[in-house]
C-alpha cells in the first residue's frame, strides 16, 4: 500500500516551459526501460540522485547501482562506465546532475573510445542545486558559488558531448515525449541527452531544517517530511514505520 500510494512523482513540483520537471521526467524515461537494462541514478545532486531515486521502479531483471552511502560527485558517470564495461550486452542508463558530471567530465574519452552502450541524461539545472536549495532554505538565500550569478561555471553540455563525437541531443518540453528521443535512447551506442531542468522547481518531499530558539540549527526526524502528511495519512501509513 506504501509503496503502490507514494511510487509516483509529486504533483506539488512543477517546472516552469520549456523546462521538464525532473521527477515526472525520469519516471517516465523510466517506463520506457526493458528488463535487462542497468540504471545508474549517480550518486548526489537535488536533479540526478535525490530525484531519481525517488521515482525509480526498477523492473524484474533489471540491476541498479549507486554510491548513496557516500554521495561522492562524479561518481556517476565513471560508475555508469563500469557497469557497461561488465555487461557489454545490456543497455546502462545513467541519470547524472550537472554539477556531479563536471567532476569526472574526461571520462566521456572513456565511453567514446569504447563505443559503450551507454545513455547519459545530464540534469541541467545550471548550477549546483542541492546547495542552492540549502543556501535558500538554511542561510536566508544568500547564494555562493552555486550557478553562473554566484560565482560557478559549467560548460555546454551539448558542445562538450559533440566534441567527443558523442550522439547529443537537449530535452525540453518541445523536444520530449518525440520518436526523435526514442529512436536515439533504443539505438546501440553511446548517447548524452541533456535534459533542461528549472533550478527554481522544488524537490519535494523533503526534510527541512530550523533554528531553535538558541539558534542551533535541527532537522526534523525522516518520517517529518514537509509538506507534512494530512492527520489521515499519518493514521494511515506511520504503524508501518
Amino acid at each position: 500500500m506504501v509503496r503502490t500510494d507514494f511510487s509516483g512523482p509529486e504533483e506539488v513540483n512543477t517546472a516552469e516551459k520549456p523546462y521538464l520537471e525532473a521527477m515526472k521526467f525520469v519516471s517516465s524515461v523510466v517506463t520506457k526501460t526493458i528488463s535487462t537494462d542497468i540504471l545508474i541514478p549517480c550518486s548526489s545532486g537535488a536533479a540526478g540522485y535525490e530525484g531519481a531515486m525517488r521515482v525509480i521502479l526498477n523492473k524484474t531483471g533489471q540491476k541498479m547501482v549507486t554510491s548513496n552511502a557516500l554521495a561522492s560527485m562524479g561518481y556517476g558517470l565513471s560508475g555508469a562506465i563500469g557497469a557497461s564495461l561488465a555487461n557489454k550486452s545490456r543497455r546502462t542508463i545513467l541519470f547524472e546532475g550537472d554539477g556531479g558530471f563536471a567532476q569526472n567530465v574526461q571520462e566521456l574519452g572513456t565511453l567514446r573510445i569504447n563505443s559503450l552502450n551507454l545513455k547519459i541524461f545530464v540534469m541541467d539545472n545550471q548550477g549546483y542545486q542541492s546547495i542552492r536549495n540549502n543556501q535558500k532554505t538554511s542561510f536566508y538565500g544568500h547564494y555562493v558559488g552555486c550557478d553562473r550569478d554566484t560565482g560557478l561555471f559549467l560548460p555546454n553540455w551539448s558542445e562538450l558531448s559533440k566534441s567527443f563525437d558523442i550522439e547529443t541531443m537537449v530535452l525540453n518540453t518541445e523536444t520530449f515525449p518525440s520518436e526523435q528521443f526514442d529512436a536515439l535512447f533504443n539505438a546501440k551506442g553511446p548517447s548524452l541527452f541533456v535534459v533542461q531542468v528549472d533550478p527554481n522547481q522544488s524537490y519535494w518531499p523533503r526534510i527541512l531544517s530550523y533554528r531553535n530558539e538558541e539558534g542551533t540549527l535541527l532537522s526534523n526526524p525522516l518520517h517529518k517530511m514537509n509538506p507534512p502528511l494530512t492527520v489521515e495519512q499519518e493514521k494511515k501509513y506511520l504503524p508501518y514505520l
